[in-house]
């Protein structure tokens, strides 16, 4: 996610920005307990989103950020790489 900010600067500003005002964007600066029983802890809740990817091959392999990808699955806002690879008779395709 950090390498995402450092590429995106506008989304690092309106993060920023959320996370020091008032916060109406997803991702929140919330209170969850304390250190030491006086320094107050926070954490950032971020939402997660359900990534959903189909193809119309039966022998194609997916994958999100070279992990082997199965069916929709839980993600945080970010940039993955999408890869699908398949072999049929003896040729080999991927993206």
């Amino acid at each position: 996610m950090e390498r995402y900010y450092r590429t995106h600067l506008g989304a690092y500003h309106k993060l920023k920005q959320d996370l020091v005002g008032k916060n109406q964007g997803p991702i929140k600066l919330a209170k969850k307990g304390h250190y030491w029983l006086i320094f107050p802890r926070y954490a950032l809740e971020l939402p997660a989103y359900r990534l959903a990817v189909s193809n119309n091959s039966s022998r194609a392999k997916l994958s999100v950020n070279d992990q082997a990808y199965e069916k929709t699955i839980k993600v945080l806002p970010g940039e993955y790489k999408v890869a699908a690879k398949a072999d049929y008779l003896g040729q080999s395709a991927q993206t």
